[in-house]
């Protein structure tokens, strides 16, 4: 009878034991999660200068300001009113075309923007960060060139966005709205796993 209870035992101690890599999707999940903090600034419209009077005006060159979909988005959720006072077409009109003769935009600060206390003097209007969405999977550890690694497969989204963010206006933002698929290797270090990067 206790030949056949530890023989369960002893197999549950082998499986913990090639766990022994410290590899659970939790402990993943913040390895990934503070080199996505490490790798990524927060998500940002800014000017040269922040640290500003408003309105601004602002000369967009050859561009258009519809390339910039962080302050698109700003617009469109009320945050930022964007004039430019040398056409008189529909704003959207204005952002499709562009001119490069004519292509200096007003910028305000909404009274909502200034409410929500949207404009940072140092790093402009933010609207997240990229974070750790799921751990999807990860390899058996190898080795490699004197080192054992991992392949993690991972989702991240923005996240630690200001209240006023609504992500329906920042679709056309990376992660803003759906999480996106990546992945990252890790090696295994004396004191645990970290990105060789």
């Amino acid at each position: 009878m206790k030949t056949a209870t530890m023989l369960p035992l002893a197999l549950a101690a082998l499986a913990l034991a090639g766990c022994g890599d410290g590899l659970s999707k939790g402990a993943l999940g913040k390895i990934v999660d503070a080199e996505l903090q490490r790798r990524h600034e927060p998500v940002c419209w800014s000017l040269q200068n922040n640290a500003v009077s408003w309105p601004v005006t602002v000369d967009f060159g050859f561009d258009s300001p519809a390339r910039e979909p962080v302050l698109v988005g700003a617009v469109e959720a009320g945050i930022l009113d964007l004039q430019n006072p040398n056409s008189q077409l529909p704003l959207g009109e204005q952002l499709r075309i562009g001119n490069a003769s004519r292509n200096r935009w007003s910028i305000d600060l909404t009274g909502k923007g200034r409410q929500a206390g949207a404009w940072d003097s140092r790093k402009g209007l933010c609207i997240g960060r990229r974070r750790l969405h799921e751990i999807v999977r990860w390899t058996e550890p190898a080795e490699g060139d004197g080192a054992r690694y991992t392949e993690v497969t991972y989702t991240w989204t923005l996240q630690d966005a200001p209240k006023w963010v609504e992500p329906v206006h920042f679709a056309e933002i990376e992660g803003a709205v759906e999480p996106v698929e990546s992945s990252m290797t890790l090696v295994k270090t004396s004191d645990g796993w970290r990105s060789p990067y």
